[in-house]
């Protein structure tokens, strides 16, 4: 089972460039609460964006921060991610730890073909696409994103474990 994106989606909510209290998302400041916030409540599916992207993605929180926040599989069913672009000026993404455009973790996961550019900021664990990624493949992303801050930066991925690239 999983889930798909089946068209283009803005967290620029009313298209005024500015990320504010007039958006959806908005949520007193502090933006998206990431889907699986919490390890307990990870997410535990596949997601397939179909090529559409996520534009303007906006989070200032605590925690493992990211569209994500954790990303849970198992080494019998790793969770696949893939055919996604999250872009837009306005994608930020602050957390306390763990913090990537996509996912603030992930494990056990595939993931292909994604595209993710914004800013971040975290203490520890910070990465374009993941601040940590265990046990996981990574293939097909590209990554254009500022890490303002954070202990284990990566452009790509911040904590790397036991996990592949390639492409």
């Amino acid at each position: 089972g999983g889930y798909e994106l089946i068209s283009d989606l803005d967290f620029d909510t009313n298209g005024d460039g500015q990320m504010n209290e007039l958006d959806n998302y908005w949520n007193d400041g502090e933006g998206w609460e990431p889907i699986g916030s919490t390890y307990s409540s990870a997410f535990r599916a596949d997601f397939h964006g179909n090529g559409h992207q996520i534009r303007n993605l906006y989070i200032d929180g605590s925690g493992s921060a990211g569209l994500f926040g954790y990303i849970e599989g198992s080494k019998v069913q790793p969770i696949k991610i893939s055919q996604l672009a999250i872009t837009g000026p306005m994608t930020s993404i602050t957390g306390s730890y763990n913090a990537g455009v996509l996912a603030g973790s992930i494990n056990y996961a595939e993931i292909d073909r994604l595209f993710v550019s914004g800013i971040l900021n975290a203490r520890s664990n910070t990465g374009g696409l993941a601040g940590d990624a265990s046990n996981s493949t990574v293939n097909n992303v590209f990554s254009s994103v500022a890490i303002l801050m954070g202990n284990n930066q990566g452009g790509l991925i911040g904590r790397f474990n036991g996990s592949t690239l390639a492409n």
